[in-house]
């Protein structure tokens, strides 16, 4: 049924519209997402968010409405290779093919379960629109069988046309019983990368600004005075810490500032700082270990040290920090890959993570560097970009056809 059939029951009011938002349940893939959400909330405009039920709570916290379309279940786990064992960090192929095609069989996995509960919530909710985020797969082609436009959200460096042909590939058995098992091209493609940051070979989309949404915190009082030596924030996300990753890294990156006369305010959950403060005897220069709002902190900081994870690249691309990348799987590699050819920062390897290469990175980022000057170009670029209220304004324009 199409957005203009169905009947009585939909959303009164001159320009008013339905909007659903689908999105894997990854913190990277939907925080990106708010902005506008709470764009086209303020707008007037209904909004839903649709997400398995482990990102539930970071959508209510976020202040949206949300319907689980699936069970909760650990999106790391469920993406893994069938190969890999379940209790070892995740990791990517060696081999450039087969780690395309590690990731795009996951998404499809993840696609196959959230359909049956999306193509239930669309027909019953009958949306004007559906924004999701480029690896959710499932939402698309479900919007697409029920005559709903659909709009693709990227959270920073779009996904690369050969992961996406491998993914849509994957999950096109799950989709055969549809009557369109493909999914209708968008009418809008919102774009929050930089243009000279984004990748070259993927289609143009609609810019709209990056604006940090780093999920609900409070900002310190010292981040609001100046510091007595060049700050470093250091932090590595949610999912290395809870693979284990964090301990020997976090571990180096402490040891290497140690040796240098900075400042270090670490980002992490707070499960995971309770744990570094009784285990570890902090470095002195270490100020705080907390979840912070990297949106705000992060423009008070000489250097951000961090593992590549795509909202830590964005809000530091958008706070004209040089960025030092540690990426260890997935989208990481590409992030690191793009601060080092954008000039915005440097990256290390995961076999060339030692305490010496690591300090003398943050060294070399230090002051006024190239990679600052290239920082600050892309932040500017950014900040000229449409706003979120611009892009929800588009959004209802295309909605409506």
């Amino acid at each position: 049924m199409s957005a203009a059939a169905r009947g009585a029951d939909a959303p009164t009011g001159a320009g008013r519209r339905r909007v659903l938002f689908t999105t894997c349940p990854a913190a990277g893939h939907f925080f990106p997402m708010v902005p506008l959400a709470w764009a086209l909330r303020s707008a007037g405009h209904e909004v839903l968010v649709a997400t398995p039920g482990s990102l539930v709570p970071e959508v209510t916290r976020a202040g949206l409405p949300v319907v689980p379309c699936a069970d909760a279940y650990d999106m790391i786990q469920v993406m893994r290779p069938r190969r890999s064992a379940s209790d070892t960090p995740p990791h990517r192929s060696a081999d450039p093919r087969q780690a395309v095609a590690d990731t795009a069989q996951g998404f499809a996995r993840l696609a196959e379960l959230a359909l049956p509960g999306l193509m239930r919530l669309i027909e019953r909710w009958r949306p004007d629109v559906v924004v999701s985020e480029p690896m959710e797969l499932a939402g698309p082609v479900a919007a697409t069988r029920f005559g709903v436009p659909r709009v693709e959200h990227r959270w920073g460096l779009a996904p690369r046309p050969d992961l996406m042909a491998a993914a849509t590939a994957a999950f096109r058995p799950a989709t055969r019983v549809l009557a369109t098992p493909h999914a209708a091209p968008p009418v809008a493609l919102v774009d929050v990368c930089p243009p000279s940051f984004q990748h070259h070979d993927v289609p143009v989309g609609d810019p709209m600004a990056y604006v940090p949404y780093n999920g609900p915190s409070q900002l310190p009082d010292w981040a609001l005075r100046p510091a007595e030596r060049p700050r470093v924030c250091v932090t590595l996300g949610t999912v290395l810490p809870r693979y284990g990753r964090m301990e020997s890294l976090l571990e180096k990156v402490l040891e290497a500032l140690s040796e240098l006369d900075v400042e270090a305010v670490v980002g992490m959950d707070e499960r995971d700082a309770a744990a570094l403060r009784e285990r570890a005897r902090l470095p002195r220069q270490v100020r705080t270990a907390s979840w912070l709002p990297l949106g705000a902190t992060l423009p008070l900081c000489d250097v951000v040290v961090h593992h590549g994870g795509s909202g830590t690249t964005m809000t530091s691309l958008v706070s004209g920090v040089p960025q030092l990348v540690l990426p260890h799987f997935a989208d990481q590699f590409a992030n690191a890959e793009r601060i080092a050819e954008a000039g915005a920062g440097l990256r290390l390897a995961p076999e060339h993570l030692t305490v010496e290469a690591i300090r003398e990175a943050v060294t070399a980022l230090q002051g006024d560097v190239p990679q600052r000057k290239a920082s600050l170009a892309l932040a500017a670029e950014s900040a000229a970009q449409p706003s979120p209220s611009e892009m929800a304004s588009l959004v209802g324009e295309r909605a409506a056809g």
